[in-house]
């Protein structure tokens, strides 16, 4: 609700991809849809367990926790995700392969796995998973809700979360998700540019809404009461 917020929108999809499990969560209104919420266990953790395997294969091998952190620098700074797979394949390497200098000195270069590695968020068979990607949970997620609210989430699809930072994700969203749906809807995505920080963006906006000051929580509130405040005043 608060990614939303912090677009300015009170209705929309919100696809928020963390480190460790991915949500499409539609709102209306200001009020989540719990029962056309989805949730997939494929973030940016096993993004980066991925790339460490395909640079396994180039030889280098990243086992230790500080070394993970090392490859988990070098999705977040080189990798992007293509528009279409089998024409990227087709590409030269050269001209998207990019040089890494590891704490050692020892320069590696990376290649195709810029855009393989991310490609597990729209194949996650690549992963081992059986599961549909990103585009089918959104068209999943929003056709659990109303049919007359339909066209109004598909074209307020909101981005979140430190795992959709990679350049061209929106791009490839919206290719894949036009695909699935006829030529009647139009796909808008909004691609905030530090989305990775959106929901305490939204928090601190709604924090300021008068409307939301009788859902504050005093201390002395929540000392009185304990716990059970939350459910008296917030729900």
């Amino acid at each position: 609700v608060v990614s939303t917020q912090s677009t300015g929108r009170t209705t929309g999809i919100v696809l928020d991809i963390g480190d460790g499990v991915t949500h499409s969560i539609p709102i209306y209104e200001g009020y989540w849809l719990p029962h056309a919420v989805l949730r997939k266990d494929l973030a940016g953790r096993d993004l980066t367990e991925y790339l460490s395997v395909l640079l396994r294969k180039r030889g280098f091998n990243f086992v230790t926790g500080a070394e993970r952190d090392i490859v988990r620098s070098i999705k977040e700074e080189f990798c992007y995700v293509a528009l279409d797979r089998a024409q990227e394949d087709q590409l030269s390497e050269l001209p998207i392969e990019r040089k890494y200098e590891l704490p050692d000195g020892q320069i590696i270069n990376i290649g195709r796995e810029r855009y393989e590695c991310p490609e597990a968020l729209f194949q996650p068979s690549l992963l081992g998973m059986e599961s549909d990607g990103l585009q089918k949970m959104i068209y999943d997620s929003v056709s659990k809700c109303d049919i007359d609210l339909r066209a109004h989430f598909y074209k307020n699809i909101v981005l979140s979360g430190g795992c959709s930072m990679f350049p061209g994700l929106g791009y490839r969203l919206r290719k894949e998700l036009s695909a699935l749906l006829p030529n009647t809807l139009s796909v808008e995505i909004t691609e905030w540019e530090q989305r990775q920080f959106m929901v305490w963006r939204g928090a601190s906006i709604l924090a300021t809404l008068s409307s939301f000051a009788s859902q504050w929580i005093s201390s002395q509130e929540y000392d009185e009461v304990g716990p059970k405040i939350v459910h008296r005043k917030c729900l």
